[in-house]
């Protein structure tokens, strides 16, 4: 009885329980229906028309949503990675990490945050290629069943972008550095018309901007290498320094600017190996102290004026390599233009101011040297206009200081001449197969006239071949040479003259004298021009004997030179290439 009083009573509460929830009619059902439809259409075509990537993963992180916008961004269709995991959508560096980041997440209780607060966010196309982007993410509980769902943003063309703008500000920040470099060194190129001191000055602003080394070689106008300027940019290293500023360089063997300077091409050189250091250097010496300097990387450009190679800039990163990028060689190259520049504007400078001393040499031998023999003639043509002696043979004596007058005057006229040809490079010399006789005859009478008050000898060696010259040119150089031993030996004092075969097998003339010497400090100075010893006073002459000797020498191949001891005489020898 219990038992079915319970049990009624247990119908009756099921029965008051489902009148208390009365049944939907069918126009209820279907309106519910209808709103979820829309609302699955609404979310469907927001999802379909976005054109961020969104992408939804079940709790196994198994992609279960992937919309038109993740196609278009990802490059696959969505049947094609519907189920596949979300790692086949992320670089293989971060791959395995996600996970543990998506268990974090799920654990903290959180609806949704922002991606990319450890790290920058990157995903991965079907065609491999990785590309940055911009994330959220978000999850939601469907009955004990975790929904992730990711929206994705490419920013691969804000990155281009930003990447453009800081290599644009980059590239602005380091035009602005090369034109403010370029004005410095401007600035210290423009202080001096003495190009060693300023380029040795503008090796050392070089470094350490462009190279821990930089090095200066300049062409001289005779063709050797002159080093102007080496700096480093450790100070402890200026033994060193000196050292390689002070090692000769022979145009003969291999050292690191030769190249550039023989062909004009720049050289640039990313890694520099031992074996390359070795194939540069002078000797052992030499790569003893290269070796020391460590080069790593290097660069060198040719110094150019008018077209023409007068020096090399060379730029020398040490320990390890830094290849010099283009723009570096700009910069490099433009430095080496306004050095080039300052060794040019020094050269014109140095030529101008020989052409001023020049001039008022000309000028001193005109109003000088010329005055005396004119006076000479207007004394002796007044007298013999106005009060001509009755005696014929003081009147011939006259006329005789007359044209001994008009031929010094030719004399000094001519060496002029010559010597302007000389420097110009344009000294006549016409040369044929010569014998010494023939060169002693022409020059026999001048002998003959200037060393009437000295002993004068001549002796010629036995077998000297003939002499590949112009004979009139070498008389010249005999003549110059003997008149100025005649001017500085005392009367009686011996004058000689000897030919003989040279040790190179040329011809060697050679002139002695018994006159007062020339100091040491004036041998290097003889064969300018318009140069006069101390003891010339009162000695008639331009100047340009000695040097138009030198001229003459030269043009025919030859060398000239000079010993002498001081109250000891003084010998002038000159070489002249054999005939074949």
């Amino acid at each position: 009885m219990k038992t079915g009083k319970r049990a009624a009573r247990s119908s009756t509460s099921s029965k008051k329980k489902t009148r208390s929830a009365p049944a939907l009619t069918a126009a209820e059902i279907a309106t519910l229906e209808e709103r979820l439809r829309l609302a699955d259409a609404k979310f469907a075509g927001i999802v379909g028309i976005s054109a961020d990537a969104i992408i939804s993963m079940d709790g196994s992180q198994r992609i279960v949503l992937f919309n038109h916008g993740a196609e278009q961004i990802f490059g696959y269709r969505a049947e094609e990675i519907i189920g596949q995991p979300l790692g086949k959508l992320l670089p293989p560096d971060v791959r395995g990490l996600h996970p543990g980041h998506v268990a974090d997440f799920a654990r903290g209780g959180t609806s949704a945050r922002l991606m990319g607060a450890r790290r920058a966010i990157h995903g991965l196309r079907k065609s491999g290629e990785r590309f940055p982007a911009e994330a959220s993410i978000s999850q939601v509980d469907l009955g004990g069943t975790k929904l992730f769902t990711a929206v994705l943003r490419d920013v691969s063309d804000r990155a281009r972008l930003l990447a453009a703008e800081q290599t644009a500000r980059a590239a602005a920040e380091a035009a602005e550095r090369r034109a403010t470099f370029l004005a410095e060194a401007s600035e210290l190129l423009d202080r001096s018309l003495d190009y060693a001191t300023t380029l040795n000055t503008l090796a050392a602003l070089v470094v350490p901007q462009l190279a821990e080394c930089s090095v200066i070689d300049v062409l001289t106008e005779e063709g050797a290498v002159r080093r102007v300027g080496i700096a480093h940019a450790d100070t402890e290293q200026s033994a060193l320094v000196e050292a390689l500023r002070h090692f000769p360089a022979d145009r003969a063997r291999p050292f690191l600017t030769r190249r550039t300077l023989a062909t004009g091409e720049m050289d640039r050189v990313a890694v520099v190996t031992p074996e390359l250091v070795r194939t540069l250097v002078q000797n052992e010496e030499h790569l003893g102290l290269v070796s020391q300097l460590d080069p790593a990387s290097w660069l060198v450009v040719p110094l150019r004026t008018r077209g023409q190679v007068i020096g090399a800039m060379a730029f020398i990163r040490c320990g390890s390599p830094r290849p010099y990028s283009d723009h570096e060689v700009a910069l490099a190259e433009e430095l080496a233009r306004r050095a080039a520049q300052v060794i040019e504007n020094a050269r014109l400078y140095g030529a101008a101011q020989f052409a001023i001393r020049a001039r008022d040499d000309v000028l001193a031998v005109v109003s000088h040297d010329l005055r005396n023999p004119l006076s000479a003639i207007a004394m002796c043509t007044t007298t013999l206009l106005e009060q001509p002696p009755a005696d014929a043979a003081m009147r011939r004596e006259m006329l005789a200081m007359i044209r001994q007058s008009v031929d010094w005057m030719h004399r000094i006229i001519q060496d002029l001449l010559d010597i302007a040809s000389i420097e110009a490079g344009k000294l006549s010399v016409h040369r044929s197969r010569t014998t010494v006789a023939e060169v002693l005859g022409l020059a026999r009478p001048s002998f003959d006239a200037v060393t009437k008050e000295h002993v004068f000898e001549v002796a010629v060696a036995p077998n000297v071949p003939d002499v590949d010259a112009d004979a009139d040119r070498v008389a010249q150089v005999l003549t110059n040479l003997v008149g100025n031993a005649a001017k500085f030996t005392p009367a009686r004092g011996l004058i000689s003259v000897r030919v003989e075969r040279d040790d190179d097998g040329a011809v060697r003339f050679t002139v002695r004298d018994a006159g007062g010497g020339i100091a040491e400090a004036d041998l290097p100075h003889i064969f300018d021009r318009f140069w006069h010893t101390r003891n010339a006073a009162g000695k008639r002459g331009a100047g340009l004997g000695l040097a138009i000797a030198k001229g003459i020498v030269e043009a025919h191949g030859g060398r000239i030179w000079a010993e002498s001891i001081l109250n000891g005489g003084s010998t002038f020898a000159f070489t002249i290439p054999a005939a074949r």
